[in-house]
């Protein structure tokens, strides 16, 4: 079990150096309270409202639903390991980077207009699939579903401005499971956008 787990852990470590890298900065916390109106399928609003914050890393912000945490990301690339601006992991009723492997989550990268993100490639995972566009209030998500470790996901794109953001959605692990078009995770997704706010706690 511990082998599996630091096998896993190397993983997610290498999934975030295979996305671009955006300029690095270190900022104090802001957080603010926030509704998101979100379509509750792919192109149909039901004009409810998600409860959460939105999080500021420091590069960009996104919303974190009530009941969900935000996990940091570190960038193994650099030396020391520290904490990656341009990433985030928003955990089903998790708090913790162990959590990562054990319950649903959604990871953000972006890279600003002055960085070429370069998006992995879906021959790089098991059972590549395309899918349709994922509609999230005014964005629009495109990409594949696929497996990596047996653990499905999909993996999406969105570039606005050249603000360019990758979404890896891991919908199912063991009996935890969440769905493209939950309410929630549809706030997530719609919520993406550039921030020079300090970043969150």
């Amino acid at each position: 079990m511990k082998k599996l787990l630091a096998i896993m852990l190397v993983f997610v470590m290498c999934l975030g150096i295979f996305t671009a890298c955006g300029s690095k900065t270190d900022s104090k916390a802001s957080k603010k309270k926030s509704d998101a109106a979100v379509s509750d399928d792919n192109g149909s609003k039901d004009g409810s409202s998600v409860k959460g914050d939105d999080y500021y890393t420091g590069t960009f912000k996104v919303f974190v639903p009530k009941g969900w945490g935000a996990v940091q990301v570190k960038d193994y690339a650099e030396e020391g390991s520290p904490v990656d601006p341009d990433a985030i992991r928003i955990v089903k009723d998790g708090t913790s980077e162990a959590d990562v492997f054990s319950k649903p989550n959604v990871m953000i990268n972006y890279a600003g207009p002055d960085t070429e993100m370069v998006p992995v490639s879906k021959d790089f995972y098991d059972e590549p699939e395309d899918v349709e566009p994922v509609i999230a209030g005014d964005i629009t998500w495109e990409g594949y579903k696929c497996k990596s470790m047996d653990y499905p996901m999909y993996v999406l794109y969105y570039e606005d401005g050249g603000n360019q953001y990758q979404a890896t959605v891991w919908y199912e692990i063991g009996s935890n499971k969440i769905s493209i078009d939950d309410a929630d995770v549809l706030a997530i997704l719609a919520s993406v956008a550039p921030s020079d706010a300090p970043a969150s706690n």
